[in-house]
């Protein structure tokens, strides 16, 4: 669905994003200890920011020591070598460039972090069994230091000394280093006291000892948040039936030193109230919606975009706003009060005061989210509007249709008040019929005279339903796997059973 998707949009061309939120290589030394600082390209800005990684130290602690023992390399190797590979190549691609929707590759941390956990699993399982029957004392020794708990509180001091000498932190790393000794002390006591109840809750210490370490270690401020208030969740003072736009930009909205103005709705934030506005959240900036409105990706306007002329602009051509369904605006408070005049001839009045703001709407009844226009050879221009047949609109979703109870005397467009993304499919009666972009931005389906019935537009992308495909029948080759798998253990068994049966006889 991306690949579909990301030639539509406007980041897909910004090259200079590949390189975001990849993991520098000067930040693997993090990978010891979570008191590490380097520098990381985020957002734009190039900032010194902690490595949250150093959990993995335990586990690469572990497949170390079941690599370098003779006693439990052999079985390692064997069991755990894919997994380590794994982890190796997840590593790799964090650390390199990514591109267009598949440039975020610090989330291949995520592979890195599981692979290496399955193969520290593996390797644990080898290095006890080396551990309990060891082939000499020296070798207990040997064995005993080079446990993972040790070798992981060992690594994690001597990372802190040393961040220190050479002064890449600043800050006291014993916090961190306590954590780890609570988790090492742990893991040490539940393999070799052999009451029931210490095993039993070393779990629980070692699960506090990572809340701990997530609460010292993971950066609070990363991105502006959302305070999710009660009144999230009422649609007052707005009116759902309405599509309304907020101009303001981030200087406008952003709280420090965290939190944004809730009642202005910017975000997703007007989901939670059934509420509908053409601004919102998406990282990937599609052009039918920044072509017409030069939106950032949390829905404010762009830096360099000056909002008093933006609203200027949709003044100046009073049908602007209602050739697109826009009925409603959000405005912060120095904006209405630049444009209230011009804003009150166009029949644009204050409905609400909000936080930050105001709300204005227009009209006394909302635009209608579905309509007809004369059709002709261009739709990115105007068309006058149709007035008669009457539309009946059913909306979800999903899908949107409209059903004309007399046909029309003239080539027509019915206009959906949906933004034309990729993907969108449009029947006249049940029968595939294509779609055009009006003004664009909207969905729209060309009628011919004549035509009536039920015409609807689906967003159903060609991407989703071979995706579709693609999951389904690697289900069911999973399926038949597994039951393959169970047929072929349970005839074994049944031939071992008549095996010893008939040896007993003999």
């Amino acid at each position: 669905m991306l690949v579909e998707y990301a030639p539509t949009c406007e980041r897909a061309g910004d090259h200079g994003l590949n390189f975001q939120w990849a993991v520098p290589v000067s930040a693997l030394p993090g990978l010891l200890g979570p008191f590490w600082w380097t520098k990381w390209l985020t957002f734009g800005v190039e900032g010194t920011r902690k490595a949250p990684e150093a959990f993995s130290l335990i586990g690469l602690s572990v497949v170390a020591s079941a690599w370098i023992l003779p006693a439990s390399r052999s079985e390692f190797v064997r069991s755990a070598r894919l997994y380590v590979v794994l982890a190796g190549v997840a590593l790799v691609l964090a650390c390199a460039p990514g591109y267009a929707p598949f440039r975020w590759t610090f989330r291949w941390l995520l592979v890195w972090h599981l692979a290496l956990g399955i193969a520290a699993a593996k390797a644990l399982d080898r290095l006890i069994g080396s551990v309990q029957a060891p082939s000499s004392r020296t070798g207990s020794k040997l064995l005993e230091l080079a446990h993972p708990g040790w070798l992981a509180l060992i690594a994690v001091i001597l990372a802190a000394l040393a961040a220190m000498v050479v002064g890449a932190v600043t800050e006291s790393p014993a916090h961190p280093v306590l954590v780890f000794a609570a988790i090492c002390a742990s893991w040490r006591v539940a393999t070799t006291v052999r009451v029931p109840v210490v095993p039993a809750a070393a779990p629980t210490v070692a699960a506090v000892a990572a809340i701990l370490f997530v609460l010292q270690a993971t950066p609070a401020a990363d991105t502006t948040t959302w305070p999710l208030v009660d009144s999230l969740s009422s649609a007052k003072p707005l009116d759902p039936r309405r599509t309304y736009l907020a101009i303001d930009t981030r200087g406008d909205l952003v709280r420090f030193p965290q939190g944004i103005h809730v009642d202005l709705r910017v975000g997703n934030t007007p989901l939670v109230a059934g509420l509908s506005f053409v601004n919102g959240y998406t990282p990937m900036l599609p052009r039918v919606v920044t072509d017409t409105f030069p939106l950032e990706a949390q829905g404010w306007f762009q830096t360099g975009q000056h909002p008093a002329e933006v609203v200027s602009s949709f003044i100046e051509d009073g049908r602007r706003f209602e050739e697109l369904g826009i009925d409603g605006l959000i405005l912060p408070d120095w904006l209405l009060a630049s444009s209230r005049d011009a804003l009150a001839r166009e029949g644009w009045a204050v409905s609400a005061r909000l936080d930050g703001g105001y709300a204005l709407e227009r009209g006394t009844a909302p635009l209608p989210r579905a309509w007809l226009v004369d059709a002709a050879e261009s739709t990115r221009e105007h068309h006058a509007r149709l007035e008669a047949p009457a539309l009946r609109l059913e909306e979800c979703d999903r899908e949107a249709s409209v059903t004309l109870e007399a046909p029309v005397d003239r080539p027509a467009l019915v206009v959906f008040k949906r933004a034309d993304y990729p993907g969108y499919r449009a029947t006249i009666d049940g029968v595939d019929s294509p779609t055009q972009r009006y003004l664009d931005m909207l969905v729209a389906v060309p009628i011919a005279e004549g035509t009536k019935g039920k015409i609807a537009v689906a967003y159903r992308p060609q991407s989703l339903v071979r995706g579709t495909i693609v999951a389904v029948s690697a289900l069911i080759a999973l399926a038949l796997w597994i039951l393959t798998a169970w047929l072929r253990r349970a005839h074994f068994g049944a031939t071992r059973s008549t095996v010893r049966s008939t040896g007993s006889v003999t």
